[in-house]
């Protein structure tokens, strides 16, 4: 049990000064993080989800915001793009349980799904990517295939679908080994959609320690249009690298899911463990620190968030 100077230490080191509050309203503003070494020897308690073996978060709160207190703020472009952000961290989250070295990379696969000419309407790119699946089902009875599908944007408007892809058995031809046909799936793609377009099917890049961050900053930056076509992987790094990073999210449309799983897909699960439990084996990075005015500036609430990381 932490001691009652400890406690003192750790509510002097997390006040903040909120300026300009008005009565209930919730606003949050970044400020300096409490030491890790602090919250381990003060016996601090985190709530923590495993995304795969060799990755985590972990989220620190000195004490828990309760419900209903405070008013949600209007939409804005600011506070679109943050949920943008959460969608991708979220994003990240699955990619990491679910792909990646803790997998056969022979059952696991990268599918770019496009159409020919501008696809506009967001409706018919749902409606196309339940019908691909149903026919990719469908020809392949013997897989248990799940997947993690990403609606991605352009900046002429036009969407093309990117789709993570495993199954019980191996996508890839080899050792007497039939995967999955690259001439098939673009028929079935094609019959899905009913007009003409392309597959590109790609294996995940086993160079790659973290596929969740790699494909999310992939997902939200802008690579030019040829770059990706190209299919040219180190190009593809090579744009990603120079480009400005969340540039894409800009064209990401507001309130619009842009990711769909199948339902045999694991999602991350928290637990609230002790923080110094969760350090063994794992090396730690702060990745932001928040106080949360949760009504009249009187109560607030400071959460630090952790990635963890086999080394």
């Amino acid at each position: 049990m932490p001691h009652d100077h400890d406690d003192n230490t750790r509510k002097n080191r997390c006040q903040e000064e909120f300026v300009g509050q008005t009565h209930n309203t919730r606003e949050v503003v970044k400020i300096p993080p409490v030491l890790i070494k602090d919250l381990i020897e003060m016996g601090e308690d985190g709530y923590v989800e495993y995304q795969g073996p060799n990755h985590g978060e972990m989220n620190w709160l000195e004490k828990r915001p309760r419900g209903g207190q405070g008013k949600k703020t209007p939409k804005n472009p600011d506070k679109q793009q943050n949920d943008l952000r959460r969608a991708m961290k979220r994003l990240k989250g699955l990619v990491r349980t679910n792909f990646g070295r803790h997998y056969s990379f022979e059952r696991q696969a990268h599918l770019t799904l496009t159409y020919q000419g501008v696809m506009h309407c967001r409706e018919t790119l749902e409606k196309d990517l339940k019908a691909f699946i149903r026919l990719l089902r469908k020809y392949h009875p013997d897989h248990e295939f799940a997947y993690i599908a990403v609606m991605e944007p352009h900046g002429h408007g036009g969407w093309h679908i990117h789709m993570l892809l495993k199954s019980n058995l191996p996508l890839w031809h080899g050792n007497g080994v039939v995967g999955l046909s690259y001439e098939k799936t673009r028929e079935l793609w094609r019959k899905a959609i009913k007009r003409g377009g392309a597959v590109r099917h790609s294996r995940l890049p086993e160079d790659r320690e973290d596929l969740g961050t790699y494909f999310t900053a992939y997902f939200s930056t802008i690579i030019p249009d040829e770059v990706e076509a190209s299919g040219d992987r180190e190009a593809m790094r090579v744009a990603s690298k120079a480009a400005v990073k969340g540039s894409r999210l800009k064209f990401y449309p507001s309130g619009f899911k842009f990711y769909r799983c199948s339902r045999n897909i694991q999602r991350p699960v928290k637990t609230k463990e002790p923080i110094a439990g969760l350090l063994t084996g794992y090396e730690a990075k702060i990745t932001g620190s928040f106080g949360i005015n949760v009504d009249d500036g009187r109560k607030q609430t400071v959460q630090t968030h952790e990635i963890y990381k086999k080394p």
